[in-house]
């Protein structure tokens, strides 16, 4: 099993850093940390991160194909493969489910096992396969 236990700067759901009223760092709970990197590695693509090249999810490779069962697998792979090719979740510790919405849009639920508790981390994940779009509420 891996540690997720880290705690860090809270970032705002386009990637700046969040600040309180006195212009400190807010800081992030153990979970909040693992929904945060969750969220980048989703919507970041291959060598789009120069100091990992690796660590994206590629979800626009299924951009324009059919919502069917095989594409929502397809991109359950991804995302599994990007969160654990280096350790950030551990294999056995992560469970992703495809579950499509319309014709063009694929909802991801990412539970993530730590040890005490099963996190759902990012419970509204939706894919548009049509945009290329994700949209992650409060992430």
């Amino acid at each position: 099993m891996a540690f997720y236990d880290k705690v860090d700067i809270k970032v705002s759901p386009s990637g700046d850093l969040s600040l309180d009223s006195n212009k400190d760092f807010l800081l992030t709970t153990a979970s909040g940390v693992l929904k945060q990197d969750i969220t980048f590695r989703l919507r970041t693509n291959y060598r789009e991160f120069i100091p990992h090249p690796e660590i994206s999810a590629n979800l626009d490779e299924i951009i324009g194909e059919p919502n069917n069962r095989y594409t929502a697998k397809i991109g359950e792979g991804k995302i599994i493969n990007s969160l654990t090719q280096d350790g950030m979740v551990a294999k056995g510790d992560l469970y992703v489910k495809a579950v499509p919405l319309s014709l063009d849009k694929i909802a991801y639920y990412i539970f993530v096992q730590d040890g005490t508790d099963q996190l759902n981390v990012t419970p509204d994940i939706v894919f548009d396969m049509e945009r290329g779009t994700i949209n992650i509420p409060g992430a």
